[in-house]
């Protein structure tokens, strides 16, 4: 369960709410050991880390740098560090120590974040039901033939 602090919200000397409820950015806890909380969505420059690691694997800073900035450009290894560091915190990636270079995987797989942030959208925008999402994904043809029929297998309850 998150963590929950109150605070006291007042606007031009007035209480808005004698209590703000505050929930503090919870993180993705591991399957084995807890519930799982679906992770907070990721900022631009997490995501391109994390797309690395889902497409090749655990990764050093380096390679990280190299993939996401070019070999040359020395200047960006802080800006790499911090975001592993924050990824790491957030419970996005684990880090190995183990000699000669720590190197970072991904804690979670694309789908499992895919799945989660489209539970999130459907949670906001249509009351849980994901039913309005496909509606507009098949009306604006967005979909292939083979997804459509994935989609049908999992309807017919079929295991694709």
């Amino acid at each position: 369960m998150p963590e929950v602090d109150d605070l006291t919200h007042t606007t031009a000397g007035r209480s808005v709410h004698d209590t703000v409820s505050y929930i503090k950015p919870h993180r993705a806890l591991p399957r084995g050991d807890h519930p799982w909380c679906p992770p907070a969505p990721l900022a631009n420059a997490e995501l391109a880390v994390m797309e690395l690691l889902w497409d090749h694997g655990a990764m050093t800073a380096r390679q990280v740098q190299e993939r996401l900035y070019g070999a040359s450009d020395r200047s960006q290894h802080g800006t790499v560090q911090r975001l592993l560091q924050r990824l790491e915190e957030k419970d996005f990636v684990r880090r190995d120590k183990t000699p000669p270079a720590s190197t970072f995987a991904p804690c979670l797989s694309r789908a499992e974040y895919a799945g989660a942030q489209l539970e999130t959208l459907a949670d906001r925008l249509t009351g849980g039901s994901i039913a309005p999402l496909l509606s507009n994904l098949i009306d604006r043809k967005r979909l292939s033939r083979t997804e459509l029929r994935r989609l049908r297998d999992l309807l017919d309850g079929k295991n694709p």
